[in-house]
């Protein structure tokens, strides 16, 4: 973990768990995330943000590290389309960053109004993400920050492996 006090631009190193933002992420990345806001003192929509969600399971309610994708913002209004869509104030939302699976999976048909300092926020692999099709808008308060850098250490990690069994035949 860095210290915030660091001079550096980022704050936290994260390893990435699950498959909620592939392929953009995947699952052993690590991720460093900086606390630093976009130009206007907000997040921009598209941003890859590390968050702290409320969960829910059996022991009751709690806060879940999780990255997500910077969907909707300050005083929009969302909604999740049945078909997999995103509308933001009645006007459907390009996602290039999406697959065409993604793009098609089931959405929850939710909607949700965000006030000021308030978030939605989705996972790309939309068939396996909890993000915002079934939690309500997330505070600013609850983003830790903005992925700034991602190490890919599965390729890393399959490079090492490859060129290991490379030498030793």
């Amino acid at each position: 973990m860095i210290a915030p006090e660091m001079p550096y631009p980022f704050r936290s190193v994260f390893l990435v768990r699950g498959h909620s933002m592939s392929p953009t992420l995947r699952d052993g990345d690590l991720i460093l995330i900086s606390p630093r806001l976009g130009k206007r003192g907000r997040y921009d929509r598209g941003a890859v943000v590390v968050a702290r969600i409320p969960t829910s399971s059996a022991s009751g309610v709690a806060d879940s590290t999780s990255v997500k994708r910077v969907v909707g913002l300050p005083g929009e209004y969302v909604r999740a389309g049945k078909d997999g869509s995103v509308w933001i104030d009645d006007e459907l939302l390009d996602e290039p960053y999406l697959t065409p699976a993604a793009q098609r999976a089931p959405g929850s048909g939710l909607s949700w109004p965000c006030d000021d300092g308030e978030y939605v926020l989705m996972g790309d692999n939309r068939a396996d993400s909890w993000g915002g099709r079934q939690i309500a808008p997330a505070p600013i308060e609850k983003i830790m920050g903005k992925v700034w850098l991602k190490l890919p250490t599965h390729r890393l990690l399959r490079r090492g492996s490859s060129e290991r069994a490379r030498q030793t035949h």
